[in-house]
């Protein structure tokens, strides 16, 4: 999952586009409560954690991350606002709290992790593997941004449009990069399932994973040298003990996450 500090920050910017749009006139704090609500809103499902580590990993980003959760989630939000402010005009809040829910999905799709958007249509985790889980660099955008909103408070919305284009800037920087990786590992050994994974604190630096009939080839690829380093082989076994230990729950668990 995308840190919940990004979750937030993104959920502001786009709250503070929205929030004047909407006309919210006199009530824009709660506006801003609601929408900072619904930017973190979908990970309310971290009380499965309760039930066991193993549990919590193959059911995080499923339901509450679903078309369906989105939905469920922006209505409940909704209600809650609008009952409490007793304001009729409830299409405000949904239009806030989906948007909201929405930048949080987005950023989870874009990291390694995945999400399983269309749950319970499919069981796909969809995953493009831009940006690590917490991305410094996008922390850094949002961060710059809010100091930028503080120092002009009468230019708030335009202040908010400079730091999301500069993110979705750096997003198709890192997308060009993603696929550079990719072509780069797979034009050694004509490889094709090659996947890759960005690094934490180097955005030209990449986890490259090459599954191969009869192993795995894992190593770390630097776009700014143009170069891999020493790779690890992991061959692929097959034998009894391992199909045994399928019957377990915990990898029963993994092997349905990591699918």
């Amino acid at each position: 999952m995308t840190d919940n500090l990004t979750h937030t920050l993104f959920a502001l910017f786009i709250g503070v586009i929205l929030i004047p749009l909407l006309n919210f006139k006199g009530k824009q704090r709660m506006a801003y409560i609601a929408v900072l609500l619904a930017g973190n809103a979908p990970d309310i499902d971290i009380i499965i954690r309760a039930f066991g580590a193993g549990l919590y990993l193959t059911n995080h980003r499923v339901l509450s991350h679903s078309v369906f959760g989105i939905l469920a989630l922006a209505v409940i939000l909704m209600i809650i606002f609008s009952l409490i402010l007793r304001q009729k005009d409830y299409w405000q809040y949904f239009v806030l709290a989906l948007a909201g829910i929405l930048a949080h999905i987005f950023l989870d799709v874009i990291t390694a992790f995945g999400t399983v958007v269309f749950y319970p249509f499919n069981h796909v985790r969809y995953s493009f593997s831009i940006i690590p889980v917490i991305d410094i660099f996008v922390l850094i955008i949002f961060i710059v941004g809010l100091w930028f909103l503080k120092i002009h408070p009468d230019d708030r919305p335009k202040v908010a449009k400079a730091t999301l284009f500069v993110f979705f800037v750096f997003l198709i920087f890192k997308v060009g990069l993603h696929a550079q990786a990719v072509e780069s590992v797979g034009s050694i050994n004509d490889y094709k399932d090659v996947n890759v994974v960005p690094h934490f604190l180097n955005p030209f630096g990449w986890r490259t994973i090459v599954k191969e009939p009869d192993y795995y080839l894992i190593s770390d690829f630097d776009l700014t040298i143009g170069g891999f380093k020493e790779f690890q082989y992991y061959p692929i076994l097959g034998n009894g003990k391992l199909e045994a230990s399928r019957k377990s729950l915990i990898v029963r668990q993994f092997l349905e996450f990591s699918h």
